[in-house]
């Protein structure tokens, strides 16, 4: 009994080519003329069955540049979440500009692989409902992911690069004994540590209580002029006044 052949292409199945509509058709006739080489179904008593989505050229190269981008700044993102260097750097224009510059490219690229992807990922057509939210979703998260890369792990990142062992003077702001998550408790929130992940110290319980609002911490550790290491702390302990 011959064995028929199938023609699969974007998840649908078609038993002939003349099945096709043009815009497939072209869209087969231009992928079988690229992969001439890879694929031959003249043999008799062979099914052909292909299942292949036409990749423009320009999708590779932007593909290409996207997972350049892409990665590095993924890899930062991931130091500045679990890195324990407490960043003092003050985020002037050059350094939204560079976080705009950053997000702008990765959600650029994105957006330039939309059709691609869509028909990668669905068979269905894409609505505006479905478009905005795919934008809107694609820009906030990579607006987070260049955040935390260019906030966080560009100045940590250079911090290991340049520490040496030191001291630094920094104030307290805030006490704070509650249930955060992901954050030490008791805590010492610091004035000169920007990056809000890591702007805080983690004390003992002894320590918390000697320690108030305004008062100066001398921290030792690796000191960079893009933050600190901290490895011990010393502060002034108040004074206890005699009883007359």
């Amino acid at each position: 009994m011959p064995q028929t052949q199938r023609f699969i292409v974007n998840g649908v199945t078609y038993e002939r080519l003349e099945d096709m509509p043009p815009e497939v058709r072209k869209k087969w006739d231009a992928t079988t003329q690229f992969f001439s080489a890879m694929f031959d179904g003249s043999k008799e008593g062979v099914p052909l069955q292909v299942q292949h989505n036409a990749i423009d050229p320009n999708f590779r190269r932007i593909a290409l540049g996207f997972n350049i981008l892409f990665w590095p700044v993924f890899v930062l993102a991931i130091v500045a979440m679990f890195s324990g260097v407490h960043t003092t750097v003050q985020y002037g224009r050059e350094w939204m500009w560079l976080f705009a510059v950053v997000a702008l490219a990765l959600f650029t690229s994105i957006w330039m692989m939309r059709g691609e992807i869509a028909a990668r990922t669905s068979t269905q057509p894409v609505t505006k409902r479905k478009l905005v939210v795919t934008v809107l979703g694609s820009a906030l998260g990579m607006s987070v992911l260049a955040g935390f890369a260019v906030f966080g792990g560009i100045p940590i990142l250079a911090h290991h690069m340049t520490a040496r062992p030191g001291e630094m003077l920094v104030t307290v702001i805030a006490t704070q004994d509650d249930y955060q998550r992901n954050a030490c408790r008791p805590r010492l929130q610091i004035k000169e540590f920007t990056f809000f992940l890591h702007n805080h110290l983690c004390p003992s319980d002894q320590a918390f209580s000697e320690i108030s609002v305004g008062q100066e911490l001398h921290l030792l550790g690796q000191v960079s002029p893009y933050g600190i290491a901290a490895e011990s702390m010393r502060w002034s302990r108040p004074r206890v006044k005699a009883k007359p």
